[in-house]
C-alpha cells in the first residue's frame, strides 16, 4: 500500500510539474504565472488552515504556529500569481513585484539580460532587477517584443547578454540551471527547521491560573495507564484527565488514597474541543484542606521534558537535512563523478548541465 501511494504521489508531482512547465502562448500584453499556481495555492492554503484553526481553538499554540507557517508558505503561491507580472506596450513595460510594487520602464532603460528560456530570466533595468520566472506565461512574446523595441531605440543593437555567474551559480560551480530557486528552497526549509527547534521550548509556557476553570468534585472511580490518570466525575461530557500524573503529582499515593476514600478535591482544568468532543485537561489539583498536589508549573515542567525529546528527534532530522543539502551541493558541483541515476536523486532531469 505504501509503495502504491508513493507511486501515485510521484505521478501527481510529475504531472503538476509538467503542467507548470507546459509551453503556453501569451496574449502579447502580459507576462504572468500559470493559473495552476493559484489553484494549488488556494487548495493547499485552505487545507492547512483547517488544522491551524483547530490547533489554536484547542490552545495547542506550538502546532498552531507550525501550521500557520505552512499556510503562509502556501499562500505565497496566491500572492505570486496575483502580483508577479509584467504588462507591456510599445512605449515600455510595467513590472509588478511579488510584493506588489509597480515600476514603469522604457525599453531603452534595459542594461542587460541574464538567463535562458529554460530557466529564470533577469532583466537589469535602471539598476533594478526584473525577475521573470521560468514557468511564466508570455515571457517568450515579451522578450521578443522587448528585443524589437530595444533595437529601434539603440540603432539595431541587441540587448546585451550578461554571462557573469551569480553567487548561487558559484555554489554549484555553474553546473545547475536556475540555482537561485534551489538555494531559496534550501534556505527556507533550513530556517523553518531551525526556528521550530528554537521556538519549541520558548513557546511552551505554564497555563495562567485565570485561564483555568475550577470545580470541587467527588470522583466516582478512576483509571490509569502509563502516562494518564482519568477521573470519572458527574457533570462532565468526558472524563477529566491528568497527563503524566506520576511526574506531576507531588504525592501520587496520597492523591490516589483521596480518590479511593471518595473525598472532595478541587480541580482546575482547560476545555479542549476535538472533533466536536470536549475534553477536560486538568492542570491544578487541591484537597479540601488546601494541600496542593499539582499546579500548571508542574505540568509545564513535564511537557518541557517531552519537548526536549521531540527536539532531539527534530535535531536528528535537521542533521539529516543538512547532510542532504551538503551532499546535493557536492553532487551539483561534481555531477560527472556520479551516475545519472544517482544525480537524479537530488536534481530533476534537465537541471544539471552534464
Amino acid at each position: 500500500m505504501k509503495f502504491l501511494s508513493r507511486i501515485l504521489s510521484n505521478i501527481a508531482l510529475k504531472t503538476i510539474d509538467k503542467q507548470l512547465h507546459k509551453q503556453q502562448d501569451g496574449d502579447g500584453k502580459t507576462v504572468h504565472l500559470p493559473m495552476l499556481m493559484l489553484i494549488i495555492g488556494v487548495g493547499c492554503t485552505g487545507i492547512v488552515l483547517i488544522p491551524t484553526i483547530i490547533s489554536f481553538c484547542e490552545k495547542e499554540i506550538v502546532m498552531g504556529i507550525i501550521f500557520s507557517v505552512f499556510a503562509l508558505l502556501c499562500s505565497t503561491m496566491i500572492l505570486g500569481y496575483c502580483n508577479q507580472r509584467i504588462c507591456y506596450d510599445e512605449d515600455g513595460f510595467t513590472s509588478k513585484t511579488f510584493l506588489g510594487v509597480k515600476r514603469r520602464f522604457s525599453y531603452a532603460d534595459i542594461e542587460y539580460i541574464r538567463g535562458d528560456m529554460a530557466s529564470d530570466i533577469k532583466l537589469k533595468v535602471r539598476n533594478k532587477t526584473v525577475h521573470i520566472d521560468e514557468i511564466a506565461i508570455g515571457k517568450t512574446e515579451f522578450l521578443a517584443f522587448a528585443q524589437k523595441q530595444y533595437r529601434l531605440l539603440n540603432g539595431g543593437k541587441n540587448i546585451p547578454i550578461c554571462d557573469k555567474k551569480s553567487k548561487c551559480d558559484a555554489i554549484f560551480n555553474g553546473n545547475v540551471k536556475n540555482p537561485t530557486g534551489l538555494i531559496v528552497v534550501y534556505v527556507i526549509i533550513t530556517v523553518l527547521f531551525g526556528s521550530f527547534i528554537v521556538a519549541m521550548p520558548i513557546i511552551n509556557v505554564p497555563t495562567p491560573m485565570d485561564e483555568l476553570e475550577f470545580k470541587t468534585v467527588i470522583v466516582d472511580n478512576y483509571s490509569t495507564d502509563e502516562e494518564c490518570l482519568s477521573l470519572n466525575v458527574n457533570g462532565f461530557e468526558t472524563d477529566p484527565y491528568l497527563d503524566g500524573y506520576k511526574e506531576t503529582l507531588s504525592d501520587v499515593s496520597g492523591f490516589l488514597k483521596l480518590l479511593d476514600n471518595k473525598e472532595k478535591i478541587k480541580i482546575g482544568y482547560v476545555e479542549i474541543v476535538d472533533d466536536g468532543v470536549t475534553e477536560y485537561k486538568i492542570k491544578y489539583v487541591e484537597d479540601v484542606n488546601g494541600l496542593v498536589y499539582a499546579t500548571p508549573e508542574d505540568f509545564h515542567e513535564y511537557y518541557q521534558e517531552n519537548i526536549v525529546k521531540a527536539i532531539v528527534v527534530f535535531a536528528l532530522f535537521f542533521a539529516v537535512w543538512i547532510a542532504n543539502v551538503a551532499l546535493s551541493i557536492y553532487v551539483g558541483r561534481n555531477p560527472r563523478k556520479f551516475s545519472k541515476k544517482f544525480v537524479r536523486l537530488f536534481f530533476k532531469d534537465g537541471t544539471i548541465k552534464m
